[in-house]
C-alpha cells in the first residue's frame, strides 16, 4: 500500500506524479480538509530544471506525518545502491516504516526506478549483507540534496528488513 498525491478537480482525480497499477486495482481515497490544503505545484511554468514529479519540500515535517499510514522510525547507518556499471554507492539512511524507507542523496533518481540496494549490519559479532530491491516512489527535492523514497518490490526483504532494523 502506498500513498499518492493528486487533487480533485471538475469531478475529476487529477494525479500529480505518475502511477503504474494493474487494471480494476482497489484504491482508498482520502480527502484532505480544507486545514491542510496540497498545491499542487507540477504545472507551474518556469525556468526550473527540476524534473517532472519531483516534490519541493515546502511544508513541515507534521504536515507529512498526517498523511501517512504507517509510523516513520529514524534509520541510521547507510544504504549502498549498485550502480549501472556494477559498483556501489552509499547515501544516509533517513527513515523507514512499514511501508518502505527514504535516503539522503546528492543526485536524483528517477520515479518508479527500480534499484538494488544492500544494507551492511553486524549480528552475533559478524558482518552480514542483505541485497534487496527497492523502487522508487517519491523524489523531495531540499535545499541542499534530495529525499528518495522508497518501497520494497519483495514482501520477504521488507520483513527481514524490519527484523534487521528492530522494529
Amino acid at each position: 500500500m502506498f500513498s499518492i498525491k493528486g487533487i480533485y478537480e471538475n469531478g475529476k482525480i487529477r494525479l500529480s506524479e505518475p502511477l503504474d497499477l494493474k487494471e480494476n486495482s482497489d484504491v482508498i481515497i482520502t480527502f484532505l480538509d480544507d486545514e491542510q490544503p496540497f498545491i499542487d505545484t507540477s504545472s507551474q511554468a518556469g525556468g526550473d530544471s527540476t524534473p517532472d514529479f519531483v516534490e519541493t519540500e515546502d511544508k513541515n515535517e507534521q504536515y507529512y506525518e498526517r498523511l501517512r499510514e504507517h509510523k516513520r522510525f529514524k534509520a541510521k547507518g547507510e544504504i549502498h545502491i549498485t550502480e549501472d556499471e556494477g559498483g556501489q554507492v552509499s547515501y544516509p539512511l533517513n527513515d523507514y516504516s512499514a511501508g518502505g524507507l527514504s535516503f539522503i542523496s546528492d543526485k536524483i533518481f528517477d520515479v518508479s526506478q527500480i534499484i538494488t540496494a544492500t544494507l551492511k549490519y553486524r549480528a552475533s559479532g559478524e558482518l552480514l549483507v542483505m541485497d534487496f530491491d527497492i523502487e522508487i516512489k517519491r523524489v523531495i527535492t531540499t535545499d541542499t540534496d534530495y529525499k528518495i523514497g522508497c518501497q520494497f518490490v519483495d514482501a520477504v526483504d521488507e520483513d527481514l528488513w524490519h527484523m534487521v532494523m528492530g522494529t
